[in-house]
């Protein structure tokens, strides 16, 4: 049923879960053909997801692969390269800035992304809509909805989606706040109320959020506003409080 290259990655996923569940001492988790049937796009950025989850979990992976594209997108701690008979240690380096293309799209662009919501693929029509793009590879989406509340005029973030080959590197979290600082450019309160366990937590750490609302299950009115599965999952509210985005920029972004 799965492709090459989703049968790489299930393989992957399972070789990994397997070394934290089941570590041995001084027993490396060894993947032959590294990457060699992915996208080098994916491969890429698969690479950093990777050797985030191997250090945070400290585990010792090695990486056989004909390709030297992953190196620096993986930091590992050593490369041997059999053609030259050449062993070398490396420093850890912080990986590769990701550049991401964001524009204003219509809401015809959510299709792509929908199925990977992790809701429900319904999109209010009075969203407005973001795309951000890398190497002219769409990579996320983000839509936002205007929110009453007492204070200054506000907007609710209402889906922010990446897609599955591009996860585990921030893409949702740095899209989600730069287009929170673009609405508090030109004026808005950005507030948002996610149940994603990553992006609550991710956020919890961030000084560009203020938790407003501490995770919990939804009660009272809340469960007559549409948030059914706030019954069932725990939801945190945030505030964005970092830097807006400057006017002529905000303006820009929104136009554009």
């Amino acid at each position: 049923m799965l492709s090459t290259g989703q049968q790489f990655r299930v393989l992957l996923a399972r070789m990994l879960a397997e070394g934290v569940a089941h570590p041995t001492p001084g027993r490396p988790v060894v993947c032959d053909e590294y990457s060699s049937v992915v996208d080098r796009t994916v491969a890429r950025i698969g690479s950093a997801a990777v050797a985030r989850t191997v250090r945070a979990q400290q585990l010792r992976f090695v990486a056989v692969s004909c390709h030297d594209d992953v190196e620096e997108w993986l930091q590992p701690d050593w490369v041997y390269r059999p053609a030259e008979d050449l062993f070398t240690w490396r420093c850890l380096r912080q990986r590769p800035a990701i550049r991401l293309h964001i524009v204003r799209c219509q809401a015809s662009a959510w299709p792509l992304f929908a199925p990977n919501h992790y809701l429900n693929t319904k999109l209010a029509p009075s969203a407005t809509c973001f795309l951000a793009s890398w190497e002219d590879r769409p990579v996320a989406f983000s839509a936002w909805l205007p929110f009453v509340s007492p204070g200054p005029p506000t907007r609710r973030e209402h889906r922010t989606v990446t897609l599955p080959d591009f996860q585990g590197v921030g893409i949702g979290n740095a899209l989600s706040a730069t287009l929170a600082a673009m609405w508090r450019g030109l004026g808005y309160r950005a507030v948002s109320t996610t149940t994603h366990p990553a992006m609550t937590h991710a956020r919890r750490r961030s000084p560009l959020w203020h938790l407003r609302r501490r995770p919990s299950l939804a009660s009272g009115r809340e469960r007559h506003l549409n948030l059914r599965h706030a019954t069932r999952r725990l939801t945190a509210g945030f505030e964005y409080v970092g830097p807006a985005l400057p006017c002529r920029l905000a303006l820009a972004l929104l136009g554009s």
